[in-house]
C-alpha cells in the first residue's frame, strides 16, 4: 500500500466519521432506538456491496475504492458503537430492544451488502 492510498482513506474515513456522529446526534437522542448508527451501518453496507462489486472486477488498488470502500464505509459504519449500543440498552432494562437492534442490524445489512452487490451489475 502507497502513501496516496492511505490519503484516499484517510480523507474518506474523516468524512464517513463525521457524516455518522451527525446523524447519531439527530437520531439517536430523539429516540430510544440508535436510528443513527442503524442507518449508517445499512447506507454503509449498501455502498460497500456496491463498490465491491463494481470495483472487484479492477482491483482493490482503484482510487475510488481506497477512498469510498475503505476510508468512507469504514468511518461511516461502526462495529464499535453498535456494540456499545446494544450492551447499554439491555444493560440500561431495554433487554429486547437491545436484542432487536443487535437481530435487525446484522439482517438488514446483510440485505444491504445483497442489494449493493445486485446493484452494482445492473
Amino acid at each position: 500500500m502507497n502513501w496516496q492510498a492511505l490519503l484516499w482513506i484517510g480523507l474518506g474515513g474523516g468524512f464517513g466519521s463525521a457524516l455518522r456522529a451527525y446523524l447519531s446526534f439527530l437520531y439517536n437522542t430523539k429516540y430510544d432506538f440508535p436510528w443513527g448508527t442503524f442507518i449508517a451501518n445499512v447506507l454503509s453496507s449498501i455502498l460497500l456491496g456496491y463498490l465491491f462489486g463494481k470495483l472487484s472486477t479492477d482491483g482493490a488498488s482503484h482510487w475510488w475504492y481506497w477512498l469510498l470502500g475503505i476510508g468512507f464505509c469504514g468511518g461511516f459504519s461502526t462495529f464499535s458503537t453498535f456494540s456499545l449500543e446494544s450492551v447499554l440498552l439491555m444493560s440500561q432494562g431495554s433487554v429486547k430492544i437491545g436484542l432487536l437492534y443487535i437481530l435487525s442490524s446484522i439482517f438488514v445489512a446483510g440485505i444491504a451488502i445483497y442489494l449493493g452487490l445486485k446493484l452494482s451489475n445492473l
